[in-house]
C-alpha cells in the first residue's frame, strides 16, 4: 500500500457534505418543524395556531390565507438563503 500524497486531495472540497440545495432544503424542513410544532402545541399563538384555529371553526378562506402565507415566507428564505450563499460561497 503506498503513502497518501497531497496530490490525491487536490479536489477535496472544504465542505463535502453541505451543498448549495442541502442547506435551502434544511431551511425549508425547519420552517415545516415550526408550523407542525405551533399546530401540536396549541396555545402557541403563531401561523400554525392560526391554522388549526381556522381549521377547528371551519373557516376554509382563513386555511387558504395561512397557506399561502406559508408558502410566500418559504419562498422568501429560500431566496435569502440563495442570496447568501451566492455570497459566502464561491461558484465552481
Amino acid at each position: 500500500m503506498g503513502e497518501l500524497s497531497i496530490h490525491r486531495w487536490k479536489g477535496f472540497e472544504l465542505y463535502p457534505v453541505i451543498n448549495k440545495k442541502t442547506v435551502r432544503i434544511a431551511i425549508g424542513l425547519a420552517w415545516l418543524a415550526i408550523i407542525a410544532a405551533e399546530i401540536v402545541m396549541s396555545g402557541v399563538v403563531g401561523i400554525g395556531f392560526f391554522i388549526w384555529d381556522a381549521y377547528q371553526q371551519n373557516y376554509v378562506s382563513e386555511v387558504i390565507l395561512a397557506v399561502i402565507y406559508i408558502g410566500a415566507v418559504g419562498l422568501l428564505l429560500d431566496r435569502l438563503v440563495a442570496w447568501v450563499q451566492r455570497r459566502i460561497v464561491p461558484e465552481q
